[in-house]
């Protein structure tokens, strides 16, 4: 029997696509899940930390919204782009603007190719530029990194927005072998860290009267709760060899694993897995 001719089913205008057949970035559409930073050769020690570090809402704010100060006049800002890099700008400021574009294009949709920021970095911190027999750029220790930057973004952002991140690394130095080796001890973290018991009894007594209030809402309110907002962890036997990941928070309790360009969501069960004894972990915290 015949089947009436509106019942034959119509083939589609667009032809369906499949997730694994997908680049990157139509991926990331399809998902609407954020981008990441190009490797530009041993780099992925700076885009773990920058992955990091930008999922600090007061310190993203505050880097997007950054404008560097004209020389030798405090606090007056140039008002300058960052697409405008001149040499009126100090290496600190230069670098900032370097962060600020890379975030800016993230923002947008697009993967980072953080040309001027990896030879930012390497100009204001030469040690960071070490190469090897070939000529090739050479990993570099993320721990260090980190310092680095935090350092330079206090000085160049309001100090409430730059110091609301704290660290932990685990590597120590092996004289024999001269390298930083990693500690392959399992140390457990919370995702929100209470530091009340660790405070001054005047301190205390400021943070009580808001700790019930804010407890389930965590932000700046000086509540003494610190929720984790970023792991970076290491795989490898030493800091300055091997590969660095960065794992953040997303949207309430979905992460993502941040591994360079290659942005994939994790479950946050995952994230408490990632507390040592294989991987090297570095702690990100925002109160």
């Amino acid at each position: 029997m015949g089947s009436k001719e509106e019942d034959v089913p119509v083939e589609p205008t667009e032809k369906p696509s499949f997730i694994e057949d997908m680049t990157e970035a139509e991926r990331n559409t399809a998902l609407e899940l954020p981008v990441g930073i190009k490797n530009l050769g041993n780099t992925c020690y700076l885009n773990a930390v920058v992955q990091c570090l930008k999922t600090v809402p007061e310190l993203h704010s505050a880097i997007i919204d950054f404008k560097p100060k004209r020389p030798g006049a405090e606090g007056e800002s140039s008002g300058t782009p960052s697409s405008m890099l001149t040499l009126e700008v100090d290496s600190g400021s230069l670098l900032t603007l370097a962060i600020q574009d890379c975030y800016r294009t993230m923002d947008s949709g697009k993967t980072a190719v953080p040309v001027v920021l990896v030879n930012l970095f390497r100009s204001t911190f030469p040690r960071f530029a070490e190469q090897g027999e070939q000529g090739m750029y050479m990993q570099q220790d993320a721990s260090e990194c980190w310092t680095e930057l935090m350092r330079l973004l206090m000085q160049e952002v309001p100090a409430k927005d730059a110091s609301k991140t704290a660290k932990s690394f685990a590597f120590f130095y092996k004289e024999k072998e001269a390298v930083n080796a990693k500690i392959l001890k399992d140390v457990k973290f919370p995702m929100v860290l209470d530091v009340f018991d660790l405070c001054t009894p005047e301190l205390q007594k400021k943070l009580s009267p808001i700790r019930g209030k804010y407890k389930a809402n965590y932000g700046s309110n000086n509540s003494g709760f610190y929720q984790l907002q970023a792991v970076l962890t290491h795989q490898g036997r030493s800091s300055s060899s091997g590969h660095y990941v960065g794992w953040v928070r997303w949207r309430g309790n979905e992460w993502l694993k941040c591994d360079d360009d290659d942005v994939t969501p994790v479950l946050e069960e995952d994230i408490l897995k990632l507390s040592g004894g294989g991987e090297c972990w570095g702690v990100e915290l925002s109160e």
